[in-house]
């Protein structure tokens, strides 16, 4: 039976938790449910486009609210703004069946007591917050941040349904909150694999990449993304192999909000790094690509490098593999479930294995990488479908 579903998400912009989110609405839709999407910031200039070509209703309440207070009080503007949310439902008399909540778990209790779910409230878990904030140096940091993380400890089992996106997820999740009593489901993030790439290049592809060979990262520009490493490894790559005019080129594309100070100064640093390194000529920066522009980056790039470690899933390299593109990443967190080693492409102990990783790619025989890329689309289509995953969140949002 058809129900009608709330999905309450901090910022609706571009990212791996916004992507899960744009999927599991598009997933429950596809299924005759009537989706609406609740968030305090959305940008229709930096969005998915689902949000903004009438595929998913997109209901924006506190876009007045800061992210930040000089560079500072996140966690408290993050609460106050999704409670902001809440509030504001309640107002408007915005209840429904089904309450898909994630990210800010201090959510869940109020969404309960102002009624918001007839049902059923289901929360996802991308990763507990208490891990992510490691900046903890001094006392008065500490003090700020103890209620938020014993307030998590409580809220993230305050659910019907708790969801995590990956196995290491699960593990870390148990390991944190161990006296949480609720089930832990794994749901893992879902690849479009009827998604197709453009015939031509798009009008924002570089120009200098046309009929040239590189390789490709895909995040967002955030020092916990070790954008640097992927820097490092392709200039020690270059200094081995005798940088010439057909040598690769390295392309560092993703997310980038002039709101925040770390996206600005890490932008700046990384572009500074690959000066340093003299492989500056050989490195083109990308800002906000378009959808088409990331798929045709994706599918025409000789790998995806990817870099954070200890990453909680990861959805790039499910991307990368869907169009059959291998993949480069650490040998730890969620892409250990995602990427198979020498199969779908590289997994990595240490950080100079990936400098050697991009040498054993280019050498790779035409068979090898024909072979390779084959595999890499039967793994996402066998193991990450949107169609398994909206069958699996359909069946925790009905039973």
């Amino acid at each position: 039976m058809p129900q009608s579903v709330s999905f309450i998400h901090l910022d609706l912009g571009i990212g791996g938790a916004e992507n899960l989110v744009i999927n599991a609405a598009k997933g429950l839709k596809s299924k005759g449910h009537d989706v609406t999407i609740y968030t305090s910031h959305h940008d229709p200039k930096r969005a998915f486009k689902e949000t903004t070509d009438g595929t998913l209703k997109v209901v924006v309440y506190g876009a007045w609210i800061p992210r930040q207070i000089f560079g500072r009080f996140t966690i408290f503007l993050s609460t106050f703004r999704m409670l902001y949310i809440c509030f504001l439902m309640l107002l408007n008399s915005n209840v429904a069946d089904i309450v898909f909540t994630d990210q800010v778990s201090a959510v869940n209790p109020f969404v309960r007591m102002f009624g918001l779910a007839r049902s059923r409230l289901i929360f996802y878990c991308h990763y507990p917050d208490v891990l992510l904030c490691v900046d903890r140096g001094s006392w008065v940091k500490r003090f700020y941040r103890y209620p938020f993380d014993m307030l998590e400890r409580y809220t993230t089992s305050v659910c019907d349904v708790l969801l995590v996106n990956s196995e290491f997820t699960a593990k870390t999740l148990r390991d944190t909150f161990p006296d949480t009593k609720q089930d832990i489901q794994v749901l893992y993030p879902p690849i479009d694999t009827s998604a197709k790439v453009p015939a031509k290049p798009p009008s924002s592809f570089p120009a200098q990449l046309i009929n040239h060979s590189y390789f490709l990262s895909l995040n967002r520009y955030e020092r916990k993304k070790d954008l640097a490493l992927v820097i490092e490894a392709f200039a020690e790559y270059i200094s081995t192999s005798k940088k010439s005019s057909s040598s690769p080129f390295l392309v560092v594309a993703g997310g980038y909000d002039p709101r925040l100070d770390e996206n600005v100064e890490y932008y700046a640093e990384l572009n500074k790094l690959a000066t340093d390194l003299k492989v500056s000529d050989k490195v083109v920066f990308i800002q906000n690509v378009s959808d088409d522009t990331r798929m045709y980056l994706l599918a025409h790039a000789t790998a995806v490098i990817y870099s954070p470690q200890g990453e909680h899933f990861g959805i790039v390299p499910c991307e990368s593999m869907v169009v059959g593109t291998p993949v480069i990443a650490w040998n730890n967190g969620g892409p250990k479930e995602s990427v198979v080693h020498l199969q779908t492409g590289f997994l990595c102990n240490k950080r100079s294995d990936f400098s050697k990783s991009i040498s054993r790619i280019v050498g790779m025989k035409p068979e090898e990488i024909v072979e390779m890329s084959r595999k890499c689309k039967d793994r996402v289509v066998n193991h990450f479908s949107l169609t398994a995953f909206a069958n699996q969140l359909n069946s925790y949002a009905t039973k």
